[in-house]
């Protein structure tokens, strides 16, 4: 099941790189194998037209062991020949002021691409990228991206308006206790309160749930 969504997410990425360039935002946790996976084949030639970024990252200093580009990079992510877009810079900045960097480097990646693809997962609490239910990320509608205190983590995360500049999403969700929040999806809700509802507002979107 998976291996479909990797092909797919690859299919994707290639045919828009064969066209013109490509912005790629790659989720955290449990998705983050599907992503090395599907950049891995994407091939050599077509690489330089693809920028490589994340939807949301754990703030902390550069390569600290829970930072989601650190999990890509163990899990096998090789960036030679791409065009990578890091959010934790420079482990002298401050946390909003990185943040406010990352927005001025992704609003330039989105300006310059021809199209936007990215892969996110769904909490069982419904969040999507770092954008927890009721948070200040999700009541944010001046800015590409914020930052605040998510309990477990200082998060940094794209905001809701990013995602009408989204041609093309996937969602991956696994385990029963996510079941709930995708089917929720058949719904129409508040995203305040479900931001997982923020994935209608991309292009096209399509969703894979595994038991």
């Amino acid at each position: 099941m998976e291996q479909s969504l990797i092909e797919d997410i690859t299919h994707a990425i290639v045919r828009a790189a064969e066209k013109g360039k490509v912005l790629y935002l790659a989720s955290g946790g449990s998705s983050i194998p599907l992503s090395v996976a599907a950049l891995h084949t994407v091939p050599a030639s077509l690489r330089a037209h693809v920028t490589v970024t994340l939807t949301d990252e754990r703030f902390g200093p550069v390569g600290h062991a829970d930072s989601n580009w650190k999990q890509m990079l163990l899990a096998g992510f090789d960036p030679d020949g791409f065009v990578p877009l890091e959010v934790l810079s420079d482990a002298s900045h401050a946390r909003d002021a990185t943040a406010q960097e990352f927005e001025e480097k992704l609003r330039a990646a989105l300006a310059h691409s021809d199209t936007v693809i990215a892969l996110f997962g769904i909490g069982a609490d419904h969040h999507i990228a770092g954008i927890l239910p009721r948070s200040d990320a999700a009541r944010m509608s001046e800015h590409f991206v914020t930052a605040y205190d998510a309990g477990v983590y200082e998060r940094i995360t794209i905001t809701p308006p990013v995602f009408s500049n989204i041609d093309k999403a996937f969602v991956y969700a696994k385990g029963e206790a996510k079941r709930e929040s995708i089917e929720s999806l058949t719904l129409d809700s508040s995203y305040i309160e479900h931001p997982n509802q923020l994935i209608k507002q991309c292009g096209t979107y399509a969703i894979m749930f595994a038991p």
